[in-house]
């Protein structure tokens, strides 16, 4: 584990959730501050470190992806403000984030990453009981996404 490296208080996070399943769920923090955007309403503000204590307890399958950029809390959280939930077919977890980063023609995660690799802004992957043969976020499309909040909406 690589969680003594891991200073949530400074910088800003890109959280990955089950990177290795079609499709993930994502999450940003900054400054110790976690916000994302689910089927069941958003997470805001909650604790960077309560949230990665999660990830142990229940070893999720989880990238965290540390930016070079410096974000303040309270852009983040306006942003995050202008979103109830995911909808399917029009709002994902991805909206928010790629508002707050500038990045908005990224349609998935694959894309955001792409996007924040051009621009040379991710600074270091840190990888959480990911297995061993995980060579990155798994190839879907934009549908899978809308599936999946679907189901999660319907249940």
């Amino acid at each position: 584990m690589q969680k003594d490296r891991l200073n949530f208080q400074n910088g800003v996070f890109l959280w990955v959730f089950h990177a290795n399943k079609i499709p993930p769920h994502i999450g940003l923090s900054t400054n110790g501050n976690f916000f994302s955007l689910k089927a069941s309403g958003r997470d805001d503000e909650l604790n960077s470190n309560n949230v990665f204590k999660t990830i142990e307890r229940k070893q999720i399958p989880s990238l965290i992806i540390e930016l070079k950029v410096e974000l303040e809390t309270d852009v983040v959280r306006d942003v995050f403000s202008k979103y109830e939930r995911t909808i399917p077919g029009d709002v994902t977890c991805l909206d928010p984030i790629k508002a707050i980063l500038s990045c908005e023609k990224a349609t998935k995660l694959s894309d955001l990453i792409n996007i924040l690799g051009e621009r040379a802004l991710i600074e270091k992957e840190n990888k959480f009981y990911l297995p061993d043969d995980f060579t990155g976020i798994p190839d879907y499309d934009v549908n899978a996404i809308h599936d999946r909040l679907l189901k999660l909406e319907n249940k």
